[in-house]
């Protein structure tokens, strides 16, 4: 639920700005994850890995427990210099 949410609010943003704004100069400012170019390029691999996603049904439980301490990288506290 997580990726769908994030994808779904990263979009529904981006689909904002451009239907807000006809300049690419200044969409490219406003969402800036780079050129408009660049924007259509990421959409085109998100809407694959959503098919992807689907496909793997990645929101089911897995089917094998992961292995003792498989995910406790996740819980490392950020380095600190």
């Amino acid at each position: 639920a997580v990726y769908r949410q994030s994808v779904e609010a990263i979009t529904t943003y981006r689909l904002k700005v451009v239907e807000e704004n006809e300049d690419p100069s200044l969409i490219e400012k406003l969402i800036n994850s780079g050129q408009v170019e660049e924007l259509v390029g990421q959409a085109e691999d998100e809407i694959q890995l959503i098919a992807k996603m689907a496909e793997w049904k990645a929101w089911e439980p897995l089917e094998e427990p992961a292995p003792p301490r498989q995910w406790e990288y996740f819980k490392k506290a950020a380095l600190t210099e």
